[in-house]
């Protein structure tokens, strides 16, 4: 019994690592063709910008605190890395709830 719960764990774990992977690699792809359809001057650089969604992952109050911030801005730019640090905020704590919920379904 133990050892399907830390399997479910494990999996659960596997599969929001690749969803914050793709929707990383989503929002970079968005990025680039905002960047070659409209000529703006790019306020935050691209390493910052990955470096915030990770954040945002793993620490959902940073990430709230973040994107609050910058989707306040007027530049569509900043607009999209905040919404996107929201994103990644509300993913982290569904998935915290669906272990948990998992977790203790498993042991009661």
């Amino acid at each position: 019994m133990i050892g399907l719960i830390i399997f479910l764990i494990l999996i659960i774990a596997i599969i929001s690592t690749i969803i914050t992977i793709i929707l990383t690699i989503r929002a970079r792809n968005i990025e680039k063709q905002e960047k070659e359809e409209v000529k703006y001057i790019e306020k935050i650089d691209s390493l910052t910008v990955t470096l915030l969604y990770i954040l945002s992952f793993f620490i959902p109050l940073a990430g709230f605190i973040v994107g609050a911030i910058y989707a306040s801005k007027e530049e569509e730019h900043f607009k999209h890395v905040g919404k996107n640090c929201l994103i990644f905020s509300v993913l982290n704590i569904g998935i915290v709830f669906l272990m948990s919920f998992l977790f203790l379904s498993a042991l009661f």
